[in-house]
């Protein structure tokens, strides 16, 4: 009789606090986590509003809240306001390799890389507004100028991982001014 008296007790327990979570109204208890109800708004931005180009192929917010658009004609850097577009000039060594923008990454130093179609990687310098060219080198002294740049990321030993089409190629500890890489092809992994 005694183990039954404390059965229901402890069933009475359970019933009273669920009923309680229940019917209370502030549902948090029921999710575990807060639920905000606030409204997001949505801006669209086109080239009415000053983007250089429709197509889009990547976007980034840096860690100043700029935002970073990748696209074929150029980077365009949003302010929330405007757009500063950046672009390819033969005749100036501190612009992009190349116009067509496919990939881009931030590192954990706050630096921008930038990957093209060509095969071009860049590096912005957020304090002058102006793009380095890293010359990639495989250990034989060659170019490693390929296929487009698809892909950039960083590891926790600060590597820089480059994906191109057919192959990988990391930057040892993010260096802009790394002279040999390793290079590893698809088949290899």
């Amino acid at each position: 009789m005694k183990a039954a008296l404390q059965a229901f007790e402890s069933n009475l327990i359970i019933f009273i606090f669920l009923f309680v979570l229940c019917t209370t109204n502030d549902t948090n208890y029921l999710y575990g986590q807060s639920i905000q109800r606030e409204k997001i708004a949505f801006q669209s931005l086109t080239i009415d509003e000053g983007l250089s180009q429709g197509m889009i192929n990547q976007i980034l917010q840096d860690q100043y809240g700029f935002m970073w658009f990748a696209t074929k004609d150029g980077l365009n850097k949003y302010d929330g306001i405007s757009f500063e577009i950046f672009r390819h000039d033969a005749e100036d060594s501190t612009s992009l390799s190349d116009g067509h923008i496919q990939s881009m990454y931030e590192d954990s130093n706050g630096k921008i890389w930038i990957g093209t179609l060509s095969g071009g990687l860049d590096l912005y310098d957020h304090t002058l507004g102006k793009f380095y060219h890293i010359l990639l080198k495989d250990h034989g002294g060659t170019n490693a100028k390929s296929s487009p740049v698809l892909q950039l990321i960083e590891d926790k030993q600060k590597n820089i991982w480059v994906l191109y089409k057919n192959s990988i190629r990391i930057i040892l500890n993010g260096a802009a001014d790394c002279v040999y890489i390793q290079k590893y092809t698809i088949k290899e992994l």
